[in-house]
């Protein structure tokens, strides 16, 4: 028998197992970080197409009595496919949904994206933070 032959080793060694873990271990956080902010982003954008199908409904509804809705800007099944809309996180009715009269209406919703709303919009404008806001248009 040869005493010169290497011992061959069929496995890995401690080193080469840590760093395949934390090559795993960092893909994971990425991916985690990466899920989140696609949540964030879709529950912003459910918000504003939200917002803008309630906007909708009511400009329907005004067109066709002349007037916007008193009770809570609420023009039922009739424009407003199911009930009034409610926020995708909390699921609590959007802000400003008292700030409804004959005349005019302002509703917001308040994004987890800072400065992706339109807070700036003097017509229709609601508190500190970003907000995105529909109001009426005639």
């Amino acid at each position: 028998m040869n005493q010169n032959k290497k011992i061959q080793s069929h496995g890995f060694t401690l080193f080469e197992l840590l760093v395949v873990i934390s090559i795993i271990g960092v893909i994971t956080a990425l991916a985690v970080v990466s899920y989140s902010q696609a949540q964030i982003r879709a529950r912003d954008s459910r918000r504003q197409q939200d917002l803008k199908s309630w906007q909708k409904a009511l400009e329907q509804y005004y067109a066709q009595y002349g007037t916007y809705l008193l009770a809570g800007c609420d023009p039922g099944d009739t424009y407003l496919v199911g009930d009034a809309p409610l926020d995708p996180k909390t699921g609590a009715s959007y802000e400003g949904t008292d700030s409804c009269t004959a005349t005019g209406y302002c509703l917001c919703g308040e994004l987890d994206v800072a400065g992706s709303g339109n807070s700036s919009d003097n017509a229709c404008s609601y508190g500190a933070g970003d907000f995105f806001c529909v109001s009426s248009l005639q």
